[in-house]
């Protein structure tokens, strides 16, 4: 059986999606360590998916990419994804990408792809890669 959100993560995501709703594309997740970040965006994505949008999950580390994939496994959300030596698999709604690889192969993706990009340590996103990536698709959610 998946996990449920606790409270606090719960409100989390309803605030999320309030400021979505006041039309902001780009909006910031805190949680202390230990909080369950990985939990709330796979319930994110799980919940985006199946409303016909396609995310990516961008991370840097493979440690990351693992422990991405194992929590969407738990919730039962069918993903791809994008790291050095596997090839892609663009049928899954939802994408867990190492941000090396997928910068490589951004030429691959039409910037309208993703209508959401969750960024794991969003510290990262003004660097290069990241930054790259963002910029390419333009138009999703971050």
């Amino acid at each position: 059986m998946a996990p449920a959100l606790r409270p606090y993560q719960q409100e989390a995501v309803e605030r999320l999606r309030m400021a979505f709703r006041q039309g902001h594309r780009g909006v910031l997740f805190v949680l202390p360590t230990g909080g369950g970040k990985t939990v709330v965006f796979s319930h994110i994505a799980q919940q985006s998916a199946s409303l016909g949008n396609r995310i990516a999950v961008l991370v840097h580390r493979v440690e990351l990419l693992e422990q991405a994939s194992r929590s969407l496994d738990t919730l039962g959300v069918r993903h791809g994804l994008i790291a050095a030596g596997r090839a892609m698999n663009l049928a899954a709604p939802v994408q867990v990408a190492s941000v090396g690889t997928l910068t490589r192969r951004l030429r691959q993706l039409p910037p309208e792809f993703f209508q959401l990009l969750v960024i794991d340590e969003a510290h990262h996103s003004n660097a290069g890669q990241w930054s790259r990536i963002i910029q390419h698709f333009h138009g999703a959610h971050l």
